[in-house]
């Protein structure tokens, strides 16, 4: 399969990142055989537009693009990273995708709200799909199994040997 003929699915952010719906976004490109293609968006109001992005927008853009690259990077995702500012988030996305020629819009849901996305964002998406969304909701992470139990014990060890240390006095 060629680099052209990949599947090609769009993960886009505002808001917020979640480490979570990064995996499960390189995850699933890898399982499809797909390019991700994350798009950091950074939304501007009128007054805004003319001063431009603040430097946190930016960072947070920044750091989202590293995360996925970083992520995808270690199991071989081919990623094409972008940025854009934009007075319309869900337009832009849109006509991003469609450009783009992405098959679909990576959505994520976690603890009944959304991710990497505001409401009004997802709810504007839904109404207008300008091509499929794939909806995933995350599961809350099991934090009883094996390794989170050694993790706990550990770090409950070290709690308890830090203050007995903190108690001991000098002569």
């Amino acid at each position: 399969m060629t680099k052209d003929e990949r599947t090609r699915l769009l993960l886009p952010f505002t808001q917020d990142i979640d480490l979570d719906a990064l995996r499960y976004a390189v995850q699933l490109a890898r399982s499809c055989q797909a390019t991700l293609i994350p798009l950091a968006l950074i939304p501007l109001s009128e007054e805004q537009w003319a001063e431009g992005p603040r430097l946190e927008a930016i960072e947070q853009a920044n750091d989202f693009l590293e995360a996925v690259k970083s992520i995808a990077t270690r199991v071989g995702v081919v990623v094409e990273p972008h940025e854009m500012s934009t007075r319309d988030v869900v337009r832009s996305l849109s006509v991003f995708a469609q450009e783009m020629m992405c098959e679909g819009i990576l959505l994520f849901l976690h603890h009944g709200t959304t991710v990497l996305l505001p409401p009004e964002v997802v709810h504007g998406l839904l109404d207008q799909a300008p091509c499929t969304l794939c909806l995933v909701r995350l599961q809350p992470m099991d934090r009883t199994g094996p390794l989170q139990t050694l993790l706990k014990w550990g770090s409950d060890r070290l709690r308890n040997w830090r203050g007995r240390r903190e108690e001991v006095h000098p002569f």
